[in-house]
């Protein structure tokens, strides 16, 4: 519209300087049409010289959290450009690209500049950021040009990391071949007496060795062995008919890391296990968050799942096993069909006896 406009203003001045024969009026329409030819030029002259990537290839975040990716800017012109705005394609996996709104941005100096793209991303797993365009504007935004972005970032996205109400039957621990008394618990452990010593600074009062005390006149406390740390089997039933969409994949991402993190709490490490298409077993220890999260990041990077061309590892008649399907049992019971569409509430708000 503005191109228009300037050349009706350019026809209109001819039109006059011709009519009056005013030499004035004939410079000033020559000038408006050599402005009309510079900022055409100057568009091309950008567009020759302005790039746009981003700052790293790969990024962990937190699903429905908004992200800053950082980007880097770079003018290898002499001047400075005029406005310029950025699209970017979106897409998790098997899914078909989603062009996102335009990052803006008012001029780019000679040389980088930093600049923040914030991205909220609704699903857990692998999310693919490319950038689509660069557009790029003279100074009076009269002419665009257009060039194709080439720079891609990887997010991976992680779950919320909402904690189940879990409990534990008798036949379940029976079956781990641990009593139930002896389960771990967090702070002090139940472990067997190593031996007796004196009292420390720090040392809790519940470790004194009261009949010791007594005879010493003194403090003593007992140093007990470490209680050997439990181990779960957690199976993963990664089969599909059909290749799993996003949805789906998000789902049973949430209930997989709710259940990690509800056995970490009590006080157990996890032995996740798949197996491949090439029948080769892959195993997880997992004892803390991080290693949880560890887990995750390398499922979510396998081509195999996205396909839905992962089989599953041979049914055991104890541990856990959770499919694709959101099916969750327990050695071999059946505990819970979660809902795809309800999860969330089912995780918050229901309990479940392993």
């Amino acid at each position: 519209m503005k191109i228009v406009l300037l050349l009706l203003l350019i026809l209109l001045t001819w039109y006059l300087a011709a009519m009056y024969h005013l030499v004035s009026l004939m410079v000033l329409a020559v000038a408006q049409l050599l402005l009309l030819l510079c900022m055409l030029f100057l568009s091309r002259y950008f567009k020759r010289h302005l790039s746009a990537r981003f700052i790293g290839d790969f990024a962990v975040v937190e699903k429905q959290r908004e992200t800053p990716c950082p980007l880097l800017i770079e003018n290898t012109g002499r001047f400075p450009t005029g406005p310029f705005r950025l699209r970017f394609l979106l897409s998790y996996w098997n899914q078909q690209n989603q062009k996102s709104d335009f990052l803006y941005g008012d001029t780019a100096d000679p040389g980088e500049t930093s600049l923040d793209f914030q991205i909220t991303a609704p699903w857990c797993g692998l999310l693919r950021v490319s950038i689509d365009s660069v557009q790029i504007f003279d100074y009076l935004s009269l002419f665009k040009a257009k060039t194709s972005g080439k720079d891609n970032l990887s997010i991976a996205v992680l779950p919320l990391g909402t904690t189940m109400k879990i409990s534990f039957s008798h036949d379940f621990w029976h079956r781990q071949g641990w009593l139930e008394e002896v389960r771990p618990a967090f702070g002090n452990g139940s472990g067997e007496i190593r031996q007796l010593r004196e009292y420390a600074p720090g040392d809790s009062y519940r470790l004194i060795h009261w009949n010791q005390t007594a005879r010493m006149e003194d403090l003593w406390v007992k140093e007990q062995e470490p209680e050997q740390e439990k181990t779960i089997l957690l199976y993963l039933d990664l089969r599909a008919d059909n290749p799993p969409d996003s949805k789906k994949l998000d789902a049973f991402f949430e209930v997989l890391y709710s259940l990690i993190l509800s056995l970490l709490q009590e006080g157990l490490s996890i032995q996740v296990q798949w197996k491949e298409p090439n029948s080769q077993t892959i195993d997880h220890i997992i004892s803390n968050v991080e290693d949880g999260r560890r887990m995750l990041l390398q499922l979510y990077q396998n081509n195999h799942l996205r396909d839905g061309g992962i089989s599953s590892v041979s049914e055991s008649e104890n541990g856990l096993c959770l499919d694709l399907n959101l099916r969750l049992s327990a050695n071999g019971r059946e505990v819970f069909q979660f809902s795809q569409e309800d999860y969330k509430e089912e995780l918050e708000h229901m309990s479940f006896i392993l």
